[in-house]
């Protein structure tokens, strides 16, 4: 890419969010003040260069501005790089000391999607309990995707009584997790097993493979440290964004399980 034209994206904040609102759709000026919460004149500087650099156009006779044929394909290409920025520097030195190894390249290129969610980060007074709102989603949700790569005896007994509340469950375990939950929790499991709409996965992958937990109203990721360590720090979100990401890693995951 022209060092120009790339300059022209990367340098300026205020030109990449102007590239972003018009990437929704054509935009007057005044609606693009209003986004921005000021006034024309700051934005005079920007937007000139956007309209140099052919990114953005704008006809004679009106004030609306709309991306150019280049700068629409840029921008789609620009937005998710920029999400997955974003992800990243919200707590960097979580992100970089993750173990990412099992997760496949196509999803870790869409990580961006998970931007919105939250880092929970419990007291050590509540290092193993579950977050309050992530669990009241669960229990009122119809169907749950999950991979338990740990032993956590809060996820057995919601799963337990969800399923025999007809809720549909989809459930992976590690068999080391399984082999407990047989040993220890038959009480729990067995409503799970009887239940017509829930189906029980083992994964037996060398790999440390991440906790996913995820249904139609919430998203909880928990990823290993390189040293394969759980430190009781989740990503959870609620958007449909990192929702369908999740799921997408789960159908990864289950398609290298086997049922029991």
């Amino acid at each position: 890419m022209d060092s120009e034209l790339s300059d022209t994206i990367w340098i300026s904040d205020k030109r990449k969010r102007i590239l972003s609102l018009l990437l929704t759709g054509p935009k007057t000026s005044n609606e693009i003040k209003q986004e921005f919460g000021c006034s024309w004149r700051p934005l005079i500087s920007p937007m000139k260069k956007l309209k140099e650099e052919g990114l953005v156009v704008q006809n004679d006779d009106d004030h609306v501005y709309r991306l150019s044929y280049i700068g629409k394909a840029l921008t789609e290409n620009m937005i998710p790089l920029i999400k997955i920025v974003d992800l990243f520097e919200s707590d960097y030195h979580y992100w970089k000391s993750r173990d990412f190894d099992s997760i496949p390249l196509n999803l870790l290129t869409r990580m961006g999607e998970i931007g919105d969610c939250e880092m929970l980060d419990p007291a050590l007074d509540r290092i193993f309990e579950l977050d309050e709102e992530f669990v009241n989603e669960l229990c009122n949700c119809q169907h749950i995707n999950a991979m338990l790569p740990f032993f956590h005896p809060e996820y057995i007994n919601i799963f337990s009584r969800l399923a025999s509340n007809g809720t549909k469950l989809n459930l992976i375990f590690k068999d080391c997790v399984l082999n407990r939950l047989e040993e220890e929790y038959t009480d729990k499991l067995e409503p799970i097993k009887q239940s017509e709409h829930s189906n029980i996965f083992v994964n037996a992958s060398k790999r440390q493979v991440p906790g996913i937990v995820v249904s139609e109203k919430a998203f909880l990721l928990s990823l290993f440290d390189k040293n394969g360590n759980y430190d009781h720090k989740d990503v959870v979100g609620y958007d449909q964004r990192s929702i369908r990401w999740g799921n997408d890693l789960f159908s990864h995951f289950i398609s290298n399980s086997s049922k029991v």
